[in-house]
């Protein structure tokens, strides 16, 4: 069973699938007036922002949680 959930419902803290490896989502902005969402993600490569628009909602996978956004507290869901 996959943990999907929709880019507009990520929360600070989660872990996510990104390109296969785990990313922790940072910040989730949401800009309503022009329906876009602004993600920053923890990852290997360090942070990244990237934009999901309300037009094209994608689920990403929550693969675990995180404690304090901390890389080293990652605590990955039995798949």
């Amino acid at each position: 069973m996959k943990n999907l959930v929709c880019s507009f419902d990520l929360i600070p803290g989660l872990v996510i699938d990104f390109l296969g490896l785990p990313a922790i989502v940072i910040h989730n902005v949401r800009d309503h007036d022009n329906e876009i969402a602004y993600v920053t993600i923890n990852n290997t490569d360090g942070e990244l922002t990237f934009k999901a628009s309300w037009a094209q909602p994608n689920t990403i996978s929550v693969i675990g949680v995180t404690v304090d956004l901390q890389p080293d507290n990652i605590v990955l869901f039995d798949s």
